[in-house]
């Protein structure tokens, strides 16, 4: 598919930063009509009002709004997340319907309806126009995404904001929904005046401001160039004889070779030594495993999806190739067991699943919409607001996760985003402390993988303690800061709610076998994953998650 032309690309902004206007609009006035802000509910509101009202209220607090002691509670983090939700669930329904996705959930097999169908089957399904019955299939195809449970979509727009969204998404040309890349556009274009008024106000970036400042497009071109010479170059290793590698002309032919139905890899670079011999120019990556079912692609940022969509492109013709899948079953395969996404920002991380839903569905001759295996992306950016118990209840009974766990609690729920000389200090001396006196306890009673775990804990403790003494390379990193604007030596250059790596975090060895880790930061066994309810996606990084995926705490 091509990408946006200029054109489609202005009219698309314009619509989304106008739709922003308009449903912010609305959410305020729906909000104080049921008066959401205020200590005691308005008396002319019905008893399902005082409900919805009440369930609002508590919904906005757990997004961050806060009630005072008098009873008045803020709402503008709800404002914000009604708005989105109400828009989006509109877009991603035209979305769905343009590429023939929308689908009326018949009982004997989902059957796909227009958004035109919608208007004349919407007297008869209870719904008041063919906007909302559209929302509603398309909640019931992505729950996980739109959360129909969610009191958010109980409330009521007032009918002229209704009226102007739908005007706008029904505005927008039909092309503009079958195109490779609008749906990375679309966060960047409602986030853009919310960054422009961060960067306005002078504010100190907090968790809140974060999310509008960190949004970069990457252009289609630069996810090709980097996957073509890393997994297209490791593709083509493998595919490319000796002969063919000594005995090319050009690197086009080679290219050509590698190439596969599906997979040009145009960007994908070779060199030649002096005897002649052709190699990838990034390398032919030979640590990688050599079955492709146990290659684990991770993009700790990644946004609305855009190198998940990509790499799922690229290794699904492979594995089709490699393993004589159908289309279907390789994209399957790829998504349960290839491709893992983490991201800051919750709304990046719906605007993910559906990017990676939605080409999913779209693969030649792989079914088009069918139930998925479940997606491997989660959002890394919230706070612990779950209670101690059901924390710790995660790890199903496995005291090692359980103590894990417990330490994760205290320090995050304590210290988040607010790492100092102190709590630093208590980290080291305390938490990883106490481990090591465990893993000596374990030792002394033969406890089998227990001195791999002391090494890696010792090797760790060690290296936090240079931080203390400012010893480089052991220094607070700063990632959104050039090296010669690096703070030097314990000096924390640290914004509430910013993150930031500690190099010892990121660069602690795995130790001998597998299951050396220290309290979740270094290594957690993959045989430790109590059913698939804990897993460490990357050093430093680990998604807790509840069976179903019902709950993330990231």
């Amino acid at each position: 598919m091509q990408p946006l032309d200029k054109t489609q690309r202005n009219t698309l902004e314009k619509t989304v930063k106008d739709a922003r206007d308009q449903a912010e609009a609305a959410a305020r006035a729906a909000l104080e009509q049921l008066g959401v802000g205020d200590p005691s509910a308005p008396p002319h509101l019905s008893e399902s009002e005082r409900d919805l009202q009440r369930r609002l209220r508590i919904h906005g607090r757990q997004l961050g709004d806060v009630k005072s002691d008098k009873g008045v509670q803020e709402i503008d983090r709800l404002l914000e997340e009604v708005a989105y939700e109400h828009w989006h669930r509109m877009l991603f329904a035209r979305f769905l319907a343009e590429n023939n996705l929308l689908m009326y959930p018949d009982p004997t097999g989902p059957v796909p309806v227009t958004l035109e169908e919608c208007e004349d089957l919407a007297a008869d399904e209870g719904a008041k126009n063919g906007w909302e019955l559209a929302s509603r299939y398309a909640s019931k195809m992505l729950p996980q995404i739109f959360r129909p449970d969610s009191p958010v979509f109980e409330l009521i727009l007032p009918p002229e904001y209704q009226h102007e969204l739908e005007r706008l998404v029904g505005g927008l040309a039909p092309d503009v929904f079958t195109v490779s890349d609008s749906l990375e556009w679309v966060y960047q274009y409602w986030q853009a005046k919310r960054k422009d008024e961060v960067n306005k106000s002078g504010v100190k970036i907090g968790a809140r401001e974060l999310p509008s400042q960190t949004q970069f497009f990457t252009e289609p071109y630069m996810v090709s160039i980097l996957l073509d010479n890393s997994l297209g170059a490791w593709w083509a290793a493998r595919r490319s004889s000796e002969e063919d590698l000594t005995s090319a002309s050009t690197k086009d032919d080679l290219r050509a070779k590698a190439s596969l139905p599906g997979l040009p890899i145009p960007y994908l670079r070779f060199i030649q030594d002096e005897n002649g011999r052709w190699t990838p120019a990034a390398g032919t990556f030979d640590a990688w495993p050599e079955h492709l079912s146990e290659l684990k692609t991770l993009d700790p940022c990644c946004g609305s999806g855009h190198f998940l969509v990509a790499a799922l492109q690229m290794l699904v013709p492979i594995r089709m190739e490699m393993e004589r899948l159908s289309a279907k079953e390789a994209v399957d395969a790829v998504i349960s067991e290839n491709l893992y996404g983490l991201e800051i920002d919750q709304r990046c991380v719906e605007l993910a699943a559906f990017a990676l839903a939605m080409t999913a569905w779209t693969y030649p001759d792989a079914g088009g919409y069918r139930e998925l295996p479940e997606l491997a992306i989660a959002c890394s950016g919230l706070a612990i607001s779950a209670k101690k118990e059901d924390w710790i209840s995660l790890a199903g009974g496995d005291q090692d996760l359980e103590y894990v766990l417990d330490c994760l609690y205290e320090q995050f729920s304590q210290a988040y985003h607010k790492l100092d000389h102190k709590n630093l200090e208590t980290l080291i001396y305390t938490y990883i402390g106490d481990w090591i006196t465990r893993q000596k306890h374990d030792i002394a009673h033969g406890v089998d993988g227990a001195q791999e775990k002391l090494d890696a804990a010792e090797i760790f403790k060690k290296r936090l303690e240079l931080i203390l003494e400012g010893e480089s390379p052991y220094d607070i990193f700063v990632r959104w800061k050039s090296l010669a604007e690096q703070p030097v030596g314990w000096d924390p250059d640290l914004n509430d709610g910013v993150r930031m790596s500690i190099r010892p975090f990121l660069t602690v060895p795995p130790v001998g076998k597998k299951g050396a880790g220290v309290s979740g930061i270094s290594q957690i066994s993959s045989g430790r994953r109590t059913g698939g309810r804990m897993r460490q996606v990357a050093p430093g990084i680990t998604s807790v998650r509840s069976m179903g995926g019902k709950k993330e705490i990231g």
